[in-house]
């Protein structure tokens, strides 16, 4: 029974893309693999990110701890957390203080990584994942990926050539 499902599925697909209204198996087998990898592109960046975020909170709960934690309250929307005091946060002292905590993140920390967008790293974490998401966005590229999904656009819209594709 599944074997006559997929075989049906095959069909159609072939009906499909002989009438044009599919792009191509190897053309849709390539978007895939951009696919798969803007997700592991995305997903390293995210950690990296995260990794970087967590330094910058230890250092900002160091620096100025009651406005920290006040903050961090009125950001969650913490059950049973004041919003009155959340309005009161002096948000001129809190900028000051995430300043601060900049300031100390670089006189203390060597940077590890500047990813490809020019952000900096420090923590190992977070340069690991973010070179690893840099070398997967490198691929991405040599791929031709954004190609590949113009041309898939394009071939599902019914015209011949991508965007921008003309003639120059």
């Amino acid at each position: 029974m599944r074997r006559r499902r997929i075989c049906a599925l095959v069909a159609m697909a072939a009906l499909l893309g002989a009438s044009g209204l599919l792009p191509s198996a190897a053309l849709a087998a390539d978007l895939e693999a951009c696919r798969a990898l803007q997700q592991q592109r995305d997903e390293l960046a995210q950690q990296a990110m995260t990794a970087e975020l967590q330094l910058v909170r230890q250092i900002r709960e160091q620096v100025c701890p009651d406005l920290h934690r006040a903050a961090e309250a009125a950001n969650a929307l913490t059950p049973g957390y004041d919003s009155v005091k959340a309005a009161a946060i002096d948000l001129q002292a809190l900028r000051d203080c995430r300043h601060t905590a900049e300031r100390q993140l670089e006189a203390r920390h060597r940077q590890r990584y500047r990813n490809r967008l020019g952000f900096g790293f420090y923590t190992a974490a977070g340069a690991a994942r973010a070179a690893a998401a840099d070398r997967v966005a490198a691929r991405l590229n040599h791929q031709g990926c954004r190609r590949l999904a113009a041309e898939a656009r394009a071939a599902a819209s019914g015209r011949t050539k991508p965007e921008g594709a003309g003639s120059r």
